[in-house]
């Protein structure tokens, strides 16, 4: 599978799990079976975040192209889901994903930096991604620290698919709920990976995120 197939079952995903909380009474069957179905779309974009950030040729405009998104979607976000147009105590997932890229690229220039090993500078790395998972946290982005460490989970164990596994399900029993563990299955797709980029829709799939929020959102009020 290349990148086009993965971002196209993330974005299906998505929109199912989506589709669910805006329509269906939480604790339904088909609530829950929509919503197991839809944690599969974010360990997609950790998967795509991190090959991005290896492949990408400037991590700087592919952190801002991300942060630009995060706030061109917070409304769209706000209206779907709490029918406000400012909602402080949930921001979009693209908010996560802009931690989470600078969260990795601030580890690798550190881990890059660092040439003499004392305690302060083992310390440090841990210290920086703990501060960021606070962060994320904090601001009450998507996933929150969740969302952050399975980024990180996804560029320590780039390659190495058995600790990805171990990594991820302890990453959502911890921070996550038993539906949370539905979010291995992504693992499945991930695993055929061809490292192919296919068709480039670049933002096509960025665009989607709020275009469908505004949808969403219309045909509820509609309703």
């Amino acid at each position: 599978m290349n990148v086009f197939v993965l971002k196209s079952i993330a974005l299906l995903t998505m929109l199912i799990d989506h589709v669910a909380a805006v329509f269906l009474q939480e604790g339904t069957s088909g609530y829950l079976i929509l919503r197991s179905i839809g944690r599969l779309a974010f360990p997609i974009y950790c998967f795509l975040l991190v090959e991005g950030y290896f492949h990408t040729r400037n991590k700087r405009n592919y952190l801002i192209r991300l942060g630009i998104f995060a706030f061109l979607s917070e409304i769209p976000f706000d209206i779907c889901f709490y029918q406000q147009w400012i909602y402080l105590e949930h921001q979009n997932v693209f908010f996560t994903l802009f931690l989470g890229l600078l969260t990795i690229w601030v580890l690798d220039l550190i881990r890059s930096k660092v040439v003499t090993q004392n305690m302060l500078t083992r310390i440090f790395p841990y210290l920086w991604c703990a501060a960021m998972a606070f962060v994320a946290w904090l601001a009450h982005t998507d996933y929150q620290m969740m969302g952050i460490f399975l980024i990180l989970g996804f560029y320590l164990y780039r390659e190495q698919m058995n600790h990805l596994f171990l990594a991820v399900f302890v990453i959502c029993m911890s921070f996550g709920n038993l539906i949370q563990l539905f979010a291995l299955g992504a693992l499945l797709p991930i695993a055929f990976y061809n490292g192919k980029k296919g068709p480039s829709m670049r933002y096509v799939f960025y665009g989607f995120y709020p275009i469908h929020l505004l949808v969403l959102a219309l045909l509820q009020s509609s309703l």
